[in-house]
């Protein structure tokens, strides 16, 4: 850690963005992240129009009704910069993001293969049945020409002169970036920021194993045999994190929590508040300090 942030410090802008895209891989050993065609059309979640959509309106339902706010206003797409990281193979929010009026979205996913997601084969299977979807659901005005050119030019990947961002958004990414990436990258981003930026991460802090998602399968073993690629990072990790980076932390709304049985857990997670331990999906929510 030591020599990455020595690396950083002594780099320039441009420097310290090749390091941050470089090391930026977050993959997970079940699934490279290798978006190919084929992967693409043969899931049923990318292939679903719906599903981000659907997404982005259950998580603001959450917060708001958790908060008792309005949240959700405070996260317009129109004429915004965006920024989203590990979006996935077909962009992410972006695609939506560009239906409501964003200016420029930005992204980055190491597995995301641009030739692929712009090819004629999604932009008819997936694009134009999304754009259909949207224009069901709200009230756009944009014709599915002038999206899809929107879509072409103005969704692009992270560069290293990112400025003047309006939003910041993951979804299950940050768990799975190294504590000393983290630190990096959230600087970056934090001078990417216009003052009144704000952003929305979605944790998963569950073990992300197939045979389940109790916490409790990550409790009882020490974090020393952790073989994922999981950062192991803590509820209260990540908003200390962002602190420190310069971002203000608004809320932390807890999603979906489990039961944790503190007899039943490694004596190297028992110093973590009860909170910390039972916080199974998080939403962090805030600006710039």
């Amino acid at each position: 850690m030591k020599q990455l942030f020595e690396k950083v410090w002594e780099s320039s802008p441009k420097q310290v963005f090749e390091i941050i895209r470089n090391k930026l891989t977050f993959k997970n050993k079940k699934n490279s992240y290798d978006y190919t065609l084929d992967f693409i059309l043969k899931s049923n979640k990318h292939m679903n129009v719906q599903h981000l959509i659907d997404r982005w309106e259950r998580y603001w339902r959450v917060c708001n009704n958790q908060s008792g706010k309005d949240l959700k206003s405070q996260f317009s797409f129109q004429d915004k910069n965006i920024f989203e990281l590990g979006c996935g193979p077909l962009f992410g929010w972006g695609p939506i993001a560009m239906a409501f009026g964003a200016d420029t979205y930005y992204y980055h996913d190491p597995g995301l293969r641009r030739e692929v997601a712009l090819s004629k084969i999604l932009k008819e299977k997936y694009f134009q049945k999304l754009y259909n979807e949207l224009k069901s659901e709200y009230s756009i005005k944009i014709n599915f020409d002038e999206y899809y050119k929107k879509i072409n030019n103005n969704i692009v990947p992270m560069t290293d002169d990112l400025n003047n961002l309006d939003m910041i958004l993951s979804n299950s990414t940050l768990e799975h970036i190294p504590i000393d990436e983290l630190n990096s990258l959230f600087s970056f981003i934090n001078k990417s920021c216009n003052h009144s930026a704000v952003y929305l991460h979605a944790v998963d802090f569950g073990p992300h194993y197939i045979e389940g998602k109790d916490l409790m399968l990550l409790y009882k073993k020490s974090k020393d045999e952790n073989i994922s690629d999981l950062n192991l990072l803590r509820k209260s990790e990540i908003e200390e994190c962002l602190v420190n980076n310069n971002f203000s932390l608004f809320y932390s709304i807890v999603y979906h929590s489990n039961i944790i049985d503190p007899n039943d857990i490694h004596p190297n997670w028992s110093d973590y508040l009860d909170i910390d331990l039972s916080s199974r999906v998080v939403f962090f929510i805030g600006g710039i300090q």
